[in-house]
């Protein structure tokens, strides 16, 4: 039974305002609900702060993804798909669910990563039109920038103004392959 079965139909609810309606006694309903991009998550009712529109759902592992505890804006609910309030008298567990600082260090660690690596691919010093060629080569051939020359396959080097003329490699085969990709990306990139 819906904690908020009384009231305009479903359909007419606005999803921030019925969030805005949970109270201390929601605290461990069932919700589950569509978030503005897609998402559908289900879980209990942990806890609802009014003054930063914030719910906090603590998700029961399911054998495809392990548990954890979201928090999540009002205003990124889409939909409230259905709320199960807690069996009347029933006190709520308020424990919070154990932390792995083992699965978090990890998580921290590929993040980092993947921001380094990102932040690799970002030129310092390089026009915006050297930055669109390097993005557009990195899509098929490994690349990193040197300075303001971009090397592909750690064998082609690409001086300004980024021509196929300006590649230079002692290997023909990789120069040839690099020269005709990168003679084909400008033309893309000039349309």
């Amino acid at each position: 039974m819906s904690a908020w079965e009384s009231g305009p139909p479903r359909s007419t609810i606005n999803p921030v305002s019925e969030i805005a309606n949970l109270s201390e006694k929601n605290i461990g309903a069932q919700i589950h609900l569509k978030t503005t991009l897609g998402e559908e998550i289900k879980g209990e009712l942990f806890a609802y702060d009014s003054s930063t529109q914030c719910i906090v759902i603590e998700e029961k592992p399911d054998g495809k993804k392990p548990g954890g505890v979201r928090l999540l804006k009002a205003s990124f609910v889409k939909e409230v798909v259905e709320v199960e309030a807690r069996a009347a008298g029933v006190e709520y567990d308020m424990t919070l669910p154990p932390v792995d600082p083992a699965r978090c260090q990890a998580r921290e660690a590929a993040a980092i990563k993947t921001a380094e690596e990102e932040a690799k691919k970002i030129g310092i010093g390089v026009s915006d039109h050297a930055q669109e060629i390097f993005d557009a080569l990195s899509k098929t051939l490994p690349c990193r920038w040197a300075d303001k020359s971009i090397i592909v396959m750690d064998e082609v080097k690409i001086d300004e103004p980024y021509t196929p003329e300006c590649c230079k490699g002692s290997k023909d085969t990789s120069l040839s392959r690099v020269r005709k990709v990168l003679e084909g990306e400008r033309a893309r990139l000039a349309k």
